[in-house]
């Protein structure tokens, strides 16, 4: 019995579609797994990076401490220097108080300028007008 060349043709077209076949799953495992390496390593750096903040956030909070009490040192050694020069107990504390506060309200006037910028009002302004402009395209039917 001798196969046709219609036949071998089958053969060899089933062949070709089988490695294919083959080729595509190849090719699919491999993304798959690219995605599950991909996942266990954002799984891995976000670990790193809680640990990472919640490490910082500790250290900050202890800086923090730090500053406050060497502001409270500088505080007292002001104190005892106004107590030099015949101020009473009473005018040193006043003026360190007139002194912080005047300090206090400059900085809480540059944070107040510098905070606008954190809103990224340009940004929006040109997303509301990019919005409306579509709206107003949407409204017209073109």
């Amino acid at each position: 019995m001798e196969i046709s060349n219609n036949e071998r043709s089958t053969f060899s077209d089933y062949k070709e579609n089988e490695s294919l076949i083959s080729g595509a799953q190849s090719i699919v495992n491999q993304s798959l797994n690219q995605v599950i390496d991909l996942l266990r390593l954002f799984s891995l750096e976000a670990k790193l990076a809680i640990r990472s903040a919640i490490w910082v956030t500790v250290a900050t909070i202890l800086l923090a401490l730090i500053v406050v009490s060497l502001w409270i040192s500088l505080q007292a050694i002001a104190i005892l220097y106004l107590l030099q020069f015949d101020f009473n107990l009473l005018q040193s504390i006043f003026l360190l108080l007139f002194i912080n506060m005047l300090t206090a309200c400059c900085l809480y006037l540059v944070i107040s300028r510098k905070l606008k910028y954190l809103g990224f009002n340009i940004t929006l302004k040109n997303l509301t007008a990019h919005t409306k402009d579509n709206a107003k395209v949407d409204k017209n039917g073109l």
